[in-house]
């Protein structure tokens, strides 16, 4: 998560939270190592 964080220029726990809320609401699926996205038209 740190890389994807490093990435984005932004910190580790935004990151987190805004994945976490995406796969609370199944827009992403979250799995070890992967962040799998089912249907990009949820993103949007």
């Amino acid at each position: 998560m740190q890389t994807l964080a490093n990435e984005l220029h932004e910190s580790r726990l935004n990151v987190s939270k805004m994945l976490n809320a995406l796969n609370k609401n199944n827009t992403i699926a979250l799995m070890r190592g992967e962040i799998n996205i089912p249907s990009l038209e949820k993103l949007r």
